[in-house]
């Protein structure tokens, strides 16, 4: 059991987050724990654990570090224009989030269809190498017992909610950018380049997958009449799934009334119980509803931008997410991985390290270090969190600040943008440079923000 800060003193914003940690892992009686922070962390309202947090176990999964599947970045480069046509890029993204910002919350496809598209990604999961341990464990060794996970984890209201939400940007922090390439520290990329960042989640399945497998700590800071009906609709919706959808109430009653129940709110559930292999199975193919969204995102883009730029191509150049639930071997162990906040980059030669709205990002090489569990931090992390950010900022200071950084901003919801205020979040310069120091990675190329897509 250990824990290990691979970020320096003056990064832990004095917010609390350090005692969320501390508190969690001296709750904790898993001897096999290992816990680790990454630079990008900071307090979450609500939440029993910080952002930017991962634990590995032998046996035990936590409910309290689940987050939403598959939230996480697409990134690469959009190969034929360089910043040369600036005007015209800005253009693209002007025609792309009006039809972003016409989406109304209808069916766009038939249940059937997400079933079509749903089940040509699950071959390509099921042929990845990263997810041979994860198969392993779960005891699925065909195609055919992967599809029939399928039917028992989905209802018709996650198919239903994917059939209007695939292709959409949603709220929160999730955005589209493009970005150039400022100065380039090695012969992949030249100055100029174009490199697009999309942020996006599970198109809401991963987050209704969340809600069924928590005791809805996290919807504790809902109060009021409001929050006491949200809670108890979500308890309903929980009973109904554990007993008519899988039955699992009955066969494991014990692990289920601890899942949603239990007071600890750093409960664990053994992964090697029926339970524990359908909340990563749950999870595990959730994941795939983001990387359906992120890529029929830059299809329907890249549409656009060839009427607009011509003979481009889109080149993703790598998927990863920040909110997961993995199987893993890691020095021979086989451990049970749980990233809130934190990039799983594997063995990618590079990753994605966003900065705040309208700062710079990096591209960063991955130095596929085995102590971190080949992770970094999935952004520079915030020293003011959002509802703190509401209270700074608003929302015409901040157009204001993107304006004097030279970067337009195409909303296509109504967010509250002054929570992603540049000013709120840590330099990320000095993130790079803890992250060189700690092995999580090393710079490639210094991006400017061109313009940027938000809900």
């Amino acid at each position: 059991m250990s824990i290990k800060y691979l970020v320096k003193e003056e990064l832990i914003p004095d917010d609390g987050s350090k005692e969320i940690i501390e508190n969690f892992y001296n709750q904790t009686e898993d001897k096999t724990l290992d816990l680790l922070v990454y630079p990008d962390v900071h307090y979450k309202k609500g939440s029993r654990v910080a952002n930017g947090m991962l634990t590995a176990s032998d046996n035990n999964i936590y409910p309290a570090m689940l987050g939403v599947a598959n939230c996480g970045f697409t990134f690469g480069k959009i190969e034929n224009v360089s910043i040369e046509k600036r005007d015209k890029l800005e253009q693209t993204f002007e025609e792309y989030s009006k039809k972003l910002k016409a989406y109304n919350n209808t069916k766009v496809y038939s249940n059937e269809e997400i079933f079509d598209i749903f089940y040509k990604y699950l071959d390509k999961f099921y042929n990845d190498e990263k997810y041979k341990e994860l198969f392993n464990f779960l005891d699925i060794n065909t195609l055919d017992n992967l599809k029939n996970s399928v039917k028992e984890i989905f209802n018709d209201k996650h198919i239903d909610v994917a059939s209007k939400t695939l292709g959409t940007l949603g709220g929160g922090n999730h955005f589209f950018e493009l970005q150039y390439v400022e100065d380039s520290y090695n012969s992949t990329y030249d100055n100029g380049d174009i490199i697009f960042i999309l942020h996006s989640d599970s198109i809401a399945v991963g987050e209704k997958i969340m809600l069924l497998f928590s005791n809805l700590s996290e919807l504790g800071h809902l109060g009021g009449i409001k929050g006491n009906i949200i809670k108890s609709l979500n308890k309903l919706r929980q009973l109904q799934y554990f007993t008519l959808k899988n039955g699992l109430f009955f066969k494991e009653p014990k692990e289920i009334l601890n899942l949603l129940y239990s007071q600890d709110d750093f409960r664990t559930i053994d992964a090697t119980t029926e339970t524990g292999k359908t909340l990563i199975k749950a999870f595990f193919l959730s994941t795939i509803f983001g990387d359906m969204n992120r890529d029929m995102i830059l299809t329907n883009y890249e549409k656009i931008a060839k009427e607009i730029l011509g003979n481009i191509n889109i080149h993703t150049l790598g998927s990863h997410s920040h909110d997961s639930l993995m199987v893993e071997k890691n020095n021979n162990q086989i451990k049970i991985v749980q990233r809130n906040g934190v990039q799983c980059v594997l063995n990618d030669q590079t990753f994605i390290l966003p900065g705040a709205l309208g700062t710079e990002s990096y591209l960063m090489s991955n130095p596929n270090n085995e102590e971190a569990y080949h992770s970094s931090n999935h952004g520079v992390g915030r020293f003011l969190d959002k509802h703190v950010a509401k209270k700074e900022f608003n929302n015409e200071n901040t157009e204001d600040e993107l304006k004097k950084r030279n970067m337009k901003l195409f909303r296509v919801g109504s967010g509250n943008i002054s929570e992603q205020n540049p000013n709120a979040f840590k330099n990320v310069f000095e993130v790079t440079e803890t992250m060189k120091d700690e092995n999580l990675g090393n710079r490639v190329a210094k991006l400017r923000p061109i313009c940027s897509m938000k809900g």
